[in-house]
Formats: C-alpha cells, structure tokens, sequence
C-alpha cells in the first residue's frame, strides 16, 4: 500500500482511494482511516498535505 501511495499522483486519500484503488463499492471511510494509520509514521505523509493539516 505504502508503494502505490509513494507512486500516486493523487492529492487527497480519497482521490487515491477513487483512482488508484478504484473501491467505489467499498465505505472510504475505514479505508481513508486505515490509510491515515499507514501515513501516520511514514515518510510520505508530506503527500497528502490536506490531511495532514487536519491532524
């Protein structure tokens, strides 16, 4: 998942979750959440600068 999140060139967790993942059946929401877990520690959280304003 971390890979796929380095190589994206979405913007936001849901853009990410809509273009790459292409779960559109699938609640985003405990997806987005597990996602954020991921994010947490990583290196890559700078990506996803909307998110990580809100924390």
């Amino acid at each position: 998942m971390l890979a796929l999140l380095e190589k994206t060139k979405a913007s936001s967790i849901d853009e990410f979750i809509q273009s790459e993942l292409k779960l559109d059946g699938v609640p985003s929401e405990l997806i987005r959440k597990g996602i954020e877990k991921l994010l947490q520690n990583s290196p890559i959280k700078y990506k996803f600068n909307a998110w990580n304003n809100q924390n």
